[in-house]
């Protein structure tokens, strides 16, 4: 949360969201936080035929300094959201796996792309390392919390034995 309401304070965008490509449809991205007009807002899923994320995930930033409804006139989150400016850069994980985006709206034109690019593809970076950090966190907490079940189990299982047999 902190780095999208960041970004959008260092960028002064109406929008900034992170989505992660949906395991189980690769053409979807399930945003994982929102930022509209300086707040987190609720989430989101959205197919990525024929928007400008379409071009991002998996392959290279883009930058839509201009006019991007018109260039995307099928995607009616463009319009919902009232862009007129649009960047967007993949997040990769280490092994090199598409993992998602970082996306920037904005009701006005977009300037200093050149800057504007660097700085959002180094918080990418950061915020791909962070993801994966936290993945490998969540999964390392299931296995643990699994392994202590079977630890309750075969306790039992030994308790019930050795009453049985005394």
């Amino acid at each position: 949360q902190q780095l999208v309401l960041q970004l959008a304070r260092v960028f002064d965008a109406d929008h900034v969201f992170i989505g992660l490509v949906d395991e189980n449809k690769m053409d979807v991205v399930n945003t994982l936080v929102v930022c509209t007009h300086g707040e987190i807002g609720g989430n989101m899923s959205y197919p990525l035929a024929n928007t400008p994320c379409a071009r991002v995930v998996g392959q290279e930033t883009c930058t839509y300094p201009e006019n991007v409804q018109g260039q995307f006139p099928d995607d009616r989150l463009l319009v919902d959201m009232n862009a007129q400016s649009y960047i967007g850069t993949p997040l990769y994980g280490s092994k090199g796996a598409a993992i998602g985006l970082i996306v920037v709206l904005d009701s006005k034109p977009l300037k200093h792309i050149e800057q504007v690019t660097e700085i959002l593809q180094i918080f990418a970076a950061r915020a791909a390392a962070e993801l994966e950090r936290s993945q490998a966190q969540h999964q390392l907490e299931l296995h643990r919390d699994h392994l202590e079940e079977l630890v309750q189990e075969r306790t039992a299982r030994l308790g019930r034995k050795s009453g049985v047999e005394g």
